[in-house]
């Protein structure tokens, strides 16, 4: 990945854990804690192509059904 894809990929990293956080009602630090370890901080990195063209509503509700999908419990 060159340098101007890392940043492009850090900032909708960022937007999407605060997004989930705010959609959840969570706190930032648990919202990435809960990411990292249900693997939606993986499927971002993966899947950036396809997801940061979407709706953030849509991209939201794609982080809770992987981490659901990997044990996560938040609805």
């Amino acid at each position: 990945m060159s340098d101007d894809m890392d940043i492009l990929l850090i900032r909708f990293t960022k937007t999407c854990v605060d997004e989930f956080a705010k959609s959840k009602n969570l706190k930032t630090r648990k919202a990435f804690s809960y990411l990292r370890d249900f693997k939606g901080i993986d499927f971002i990195v993966e899947n950036y192509f396809e997801e940061h063209v979407l709706p953030m509503e849509q991209v939201v509700q794609d982080l809770t059904e992987v981490c659901q999908k990997y044990g996560g419990n938040i609805q």
